[in-house]
């Protein structure tokens, strides 16, 4: 299995594992899965990794380096995100994770996670795209990349200090959330989209939980199957609904929504809340949805599919 490789995504949320095969053009995929670890739980207000987060991130890390050489995976990559950008005390956990691994975890900059999430559409084959100006946002716990591309190429790419995680700790003091702090919060996301370009978009596709979680609301989903939700497409309306449903109710009935998966309903209400006000903002009134993501994108540049992308050497692991 020569070409089976394995990425791994430690977000601030939760940790993500793609097992794939490169098989010609494609990434047939193997195993895809999440474990949601809250790395960055705390962060805003310590300004540090906390020691129980680390180790729930760390444990989720081993299970999938475990997973992936028991499915005779011949390259590894780990790959870090917002949190780890942030954290003063980063360092320490990359050598935590070299210590129980033996592989380098890199942390991307907010730039290279934009264009992995773009890749991560642009090349999937899977996702029926118009001609056109596409909107990708890719909505993480601790920041939202926003690129804007036509065929593969990308034409403006930004990461945004804007998560589900930190707005929540934020802005959503009380559960139910009060109608003044979401006044607060929507008129923050109104202002922070300020340095994206004024142009028409033709279609606008949604990477990250909160839009897979939305797509499993609407199917009323017991469990996620990304077959089912990958390039569904979310009309406005239908947001907006699911959107008034959570905010009316606290974290505890939230957990109980068929399609929220557990220790995601606490984030859920910053999570859509973005998610419309990029829709404000780009004027459209439907959402692609794609369950894929940046460790995607990075399996199409280790099998070669990088043109006219500029990503540094990442530190890998060959088992």
């Amino acid at each position: 299995m020569k070409d089976r490789i394995a990425v791994i995504d430690v977000g601030t949320n939760s940790v993500l594992l793609l097992i794939c095969q490169i098989e010609g053009d494609r990434l047939r995929t193997i195993r895809d899965e999440a474990i949601i670890t809250r790395l960055g739980e705390g962060l805003r207000q310590s300004g540090s990794l906390s020691r129980e987060a680390m180790d729930r991130t760390t444990r989720a890390i081993l299970k999938y380096i475990d997973l992936s050489r028991g499915m005779n995976v011949k390259r590894v990559v780990l790959l870090g995100t917002s949190a780890l950008r942030e954290a003063r005390n980063s360092d320490e956990f990359i050598d935590m994770i070299r210590r129980n691994t033996g592989i380098e975890l890199k942390i991307i900059s907010g730039e290279e996670e934009a264009r992995l999430s773009f890749i991560s559409v642009a090349r999937d084959p899977d996702l029926t795209l118009p001609e056109g100006i596409i909107a990708v946002t890719d909505i993480g716990g601790g920041s939202t990349e926003v690129i804007l591309g036509e065929g593969k190429e990308a034409t403006f790419h930004r990461s945004f200090k804007v998560g589900a995680v930190k707005l929540t700790d934020e802005f959503l003091r009380s559960d139910p959330p009060r109608e003044g702090e979401m006044t607060e919060m929507m008129e923050y996301l109104r202002r922070r989209w300020t340095e994206i370009p004024e142009e028409r978009i033709d279609c606008m596709v949604g990477i990250g939980g909160t839009v897979t979680t939305i797509g499993a609301m609407k199917l009323k989903l017991p469990q996620f199957d990304p077959s089912a939700v990958h390039g569904m497409d979310l009309k406005r309306g239908e947001v907006e609904g699911i959107f008034q449903t959570l905010i009316s109710v606290p974290t505890s009935e939230r957990a109980e929504i068929p399609g929220i998966e557990r220790g995601r309903a606490d984030i859920i209400v910053a999570g859509v809340a973005i998610l419309l006000s990029l829709m404000s903002r780009f004027e459209i009134d439907e959402v692609k949805v794609s369950c894929k993501g940046l460790r995607y994108g990075m399996a199409y540049l280790l099998k070669g599919d990088n043109r006219g992308v500029i990503i540094p050497v990442l530190c890998e692991r060959e088992s």
